[in-house]
């Protein structure tokens, strides 16, 4: 027997609303089709910056995301995007509902990336052994079966356990520091 193929919806990012400062990868707010996020919400909490944006000039087709990681009053703010929901902002961290339920059992996540690294020129002391090396994009896809999204906390430090999470079912992710040229790569994650 076999399944029906589901898409995600707005998976090739084409649509894009604004409430408020904030940019969101969706068509509109509503619970239906709010399906990604970004934390581009407390990026704008003092002004408006949104790292992740729609990006329409240079784009295999139609538009893309645009995830440009960027200082906010001398904090990084990180370039991303995600399933779930920005759930609040707490001290200059914030909490995130990851993930969407999702009942097909997919085989690869598909799709083009174009990445410039940069070499990483301010950190916290524990990374400080990175300065003047490259950034990295990280494209990753996560199948699990949570009840329900899974809480992060970047404040707490509360982020995902790929290797020691029970519920993680598959995982696999591309890594790249080296970048691709000023040019579309396609990709497929098994």
């Amino acid at each position: 027997r076999t399944e029906s193929a589901l898409q995600i919806p707005n998976s090739g990012f084409e649509n894009w609303c604004k409430e408020g400062k904030s940019w969101f990868p969706n068509s509109d707010l509503t619970p239906a089709n709010y399906v990604w996020d970004s934390g581009n919400i407390g990026s704008n909490t003092l002004s408006e910056k949104n790292p992740t944006t729609a990006e329409e000039s240079v784009v295999v087709k139609g538009k893309a995301a645009k995830l440009a990681s960027t200082s906010i009053l001398g904090v990084f703010a990180a370039g991303n995007i995600y399933t779930g929901k920005y759930v609040k902002t707490i001290g200059v961290g914030a909490q995130l509902d990851f993930g969407i339920p999702f009942t097909c059992r997919p085989s690869s996540l598909k799709g083009y990336y174009n990445y410039t690294p940069s070499p990483i020129d301010k950190t916290r002391s524990q990374y400080e052994h990175l300065k003047g090396k490259n950034d990295c994009c990280n494209i990753y896809v996560v199948l699990a079966d949570w009840d329900k999204p899974f809480e992060i906390n970047t404040t707490d430090g509360k982020f995902l356990d790929f290797q020691n999470d029970k519920h993680i079912i598959a995982h696999g992710e591309i890594l790249d520091d080296v970048g691709t040229g000023g040019k579309y790569k396609e990709f497929e994650i098994k």
